[in-house]
């Protein structure tokens, strides 16, 4: 039996330095794109597991048009929280939505909730639109919070 590897705490905390002191000099901060993506031979190994990207994570990187290009490049079936505006752009993709947020107009939702009666005619005109969306797209659940 193969003896277990001991790692000193000083010595985890030196290899950690190390590491953040790399990212921190610009080594592995390239942007990745949808044909960086796409080069990659499939990932997908046995077509299992069917994982969503979650669309507001990555907004600061990819326009929804790249988000779909590498969605579908990862063999990833759907986008998830997106505004039930994108939903068009889905479907022109092949990309579906098996959960979508309601659109506050720049708002985050869960800052303007259902728990303030303040916002609650804004908040169910939103999501009574996201619905019609979402049945036209067969986006089969809006969440509001």
């Amino acid at each position: 039996m193969d003896e277990p590897i001991r790692i000193s705490r000083r010595s985890a905390l030196k290899q950690a330095a190390a590491i953040a002191a790399a990212g921190a000099a610009g080594l592995g901060t390239r942007r990745v794109s949808a044909a960086d993506i796409a080069a990659i031979e499939s990932p997908v190994e046995h077509g299992r597991i069917n994982q969503c990207i979650v669309q507001w994570c990555f907004a600061e990187y990819w326009g929804i048009e790249e988000m779909c290009e590498i969605a579908k490049a990862l063999g990833a079936p759907a986008l998830e929280l997106i505004p039930a505006d994108y939903f068009p752009i889905l479907h022109e993709h092949g990309v579906s939505c098996p959960i979508a947020q309601i659109d506050m107009e720049g708002d985050p939702p869960f800052l303007y909730g259902f728990n303030n009666p303040m916002y609650h005619e804004r908040l169910i005109a939103a999501t009574n639109e996201a619905i019609g969306l979402a049945i036209q797209y067969d986006c089969p659940r809006v969440i509001c919070f």
